[in-house]
């Protein structure tokens, strides 16, 4: 039943598919840098709020479940960014090495 179910679905698009096509290097490092400082951020305040209201495991057990996810996730997406960010930056000094240009 569920195999019947997935085959009726659309396939997923691919990689890259919702970055636009004459994205530039700079453009990307801008969308890199702030995707990174903006979920650490959230994950710093959160996890900050849940020090500072540490009564919330007995009043707002919702609120704390929803607060430790977010952190979670806001860690997550900027540990994923540093990882591309890398990947980016190793990219770039490839293609300068292989080029036979001084760094």
């Amino acid at each position: 039943m569920i195999e019947r179910l997935l085959f009726l679905l659309p396939p997923p698009p691919p990689p890259g598919y919702f970055i636009p096509a004459p994205t530039s290097y700079s453009h990307v490092l801008r969308l890199w840098l702030l995707t990174q400082n903006l979920s650490f951020i959230v994950a710093g305040v959160t996890v900050t709020w849940l020090l500072v209201h540490s009564g919330l495991r007995l009043s707002g057990f919702a609120l704390l479940i929803s607060l430790v996810v977010l952190t979670n996730v806001s860690g997550a997406i900027g540990t994923l960014s540093t990882l591309a960010g890398t990947i980016l930056v190793e990219r770039e000094w490839v293609i300068v090495i292989a080029n036979g240009e001084p760094p």
